[in-house]
């Protein structure tokens, strides 16, 4: 079972995440790492991604045969555009270095173009989806995905 996880990064409920892994966990227990965690890099270590890909590790860690290590899909900024990017939109950063400002879009790409069975998506509120969360949810057009929503 391949498990895409991703959400508000101010989510206050890590056991509902884990809570939903181990669930997923044992209902695909059918053979070597039948559960695969994937998930856009985090890189503020904050939010529903940290907290699964820390889930991943552990339990891969210790030896289980079911869970994979994480699979993360890290924004490559500085690497080439791809096709379709618009011409010249790269922007320069310091150093004399430019990234490719659509670069976290493409990983939301990266991480849909294989087939998945569920979609987690744990958010804070439904005005405060950021445009990469919306895109992927629009990109899961199709998919089972359960949604936890969590308003203060």
């Amino acid at each position: 079972m391949r498990v895409i996880v991703a959400g508000s990064k101010d989510w206050p409920y890590p056991s509902v995440v884990t809570n939903a892994l181990e669930l997923c966990a044992a209902t695909s227990s059918n053979g070597r790492h039948s559960l695969t965690v994937v998930h856009p890099q985090p890189g503020n270590k904050r939010g529903p991604e940290a907290v699964a890909d820390a889930w991943a590790l552990a339990q891969s860690y210790r030896g289980s045969r079911i869970i994979a290590p994480p699979e993360r899909h890290p924004p490559h900024w500085y690497d080439r555009c791809r096709p379709g990017c618009q011409k010249d939109h790269r922007r320069l950063i310091d150093a004399g270095k430019s990234s490719c400002p659509q670069a976290g879009y493409h990983r939301i790409d990266d991480m849909v173009g294989r087939p998945t069975d569920l979609a987690l998506i744990f958010i804070t509120s439904d005005r405060d989806v950021p445009a990469w969360l919306d895109y992927l949810m629009r990109r899961l057009a199709g998919l089972k995905v359960s949604m936890q929503e969590f308003r203060p």
